[in-house]
């Protein structure tokens, strides 16, 4: 049986907040590309085309936003939060050079890992709205499903970026991982959660600068949780020193 994980909430959210305090420019920048790129300008637009819907046909907007959406989650979404989770990493491991923001556009390089993971995410998310608009049941389903999904994946992309694994092996990993310590988990998602969205009292700005600090969180979670506070550097190869040949006996007179 997995041994269970001793989620230190306290010593991972203080190691978040500090990783972000020392780069908050760039996480912030950074964040603001991502949201805005990725999801609000998307949403935006989604939005405009079917506001129509939403009034006479709720249930129909609801269904049509959240497949449409998946496009931009896999073209735009994807892309760039696998460059801001390896970026996030790096801070951490304080690996040099140290992260830029134009950093956040590589993630496009790796846009079919990427994209198929957002997919993967998506299509399970679009299943549960469908759920969710059948009955007042449904909608607790939904909620439900999509607590428990969010929680066990939530180190998904870190296992993806980090150990190079395939989409579905990175999934894997993080639903093993998660699973021997749920509902710790949980409540540290709910906290590192909670800690980004607190700038809403300072409006939009506020918003866009604590919401890297969750990512922070996250990312130091990943890695005590994975035993790997800060990877150890390969040990250089030395080349063997080959022995010096052994001398022959003299012959007997």
């Amino acid at each position: 049986m997995d041994e269970k994980i001793n989620v230190d909430f306290g010593g991972w959210i203080q190691k978040g907040f500090d990783i972000w305090k020392g780069n908050a420019l760039t996480l912030i920048v950074s964040g603001v590309i991502v949201w805005f790129v990725g999801i609000i300008a998307p949403t935006a637009v989604i939005h405009l085309i079917f506001r129509g819907m939403l009034l006479r046909h709720p249930h129909i907007y609801g269904i049509l936003t959240s497949l449409i959406g998946i496009i931009p989650n896999v073209l735009l979404a994807g892309p760039l939060m696998y460059a801001f989770t390896k970026m996030v990493l790096a801070l951490h491991d304080k690996t040099e050079p140290k992260p830029q923001i134009g950093d956040i556009f590589q993630g496009f390089a790796e846009l079919k890992t990427a994209g198929l993971y957002f997919l993967i995410s998506g299509v399970v998310s679009f299943v549960l709205v469908i759920i969710g608009q059948v009955t007042c049941v449904g909608t607790l389903i939904e909620f439900v499903a999509m607590i428990a999904f969010v929680t066990l994946t939530m180190f998904g992309l870190y296992f993806l970026v980090d150990k190079q694994l395939a989409v579905i092996d990175a999934y894997k990993a993080s639903i093993d991982l998660v699973k021997r310590s749920f509902f710790p988990f949980f409540g540290l998602m709910i906290v590192s959660g909670l800690i980004s969205i607190i700038g809403v009292i300072g409006c939009i700005v506020g918003i866009f600068a604590t919401l890297p600090i969750g990512m922070c969180i996250i990312a130091t979670a990943y890695r005590a949780a994975t035993r790997g506070e800060t990877p150890a550097p390969p040990a250089p190869q030395t080349p063997a020193v080959p022995e010096p040949p052994v001398a022959p006996p003299p012959a007997a007179a």
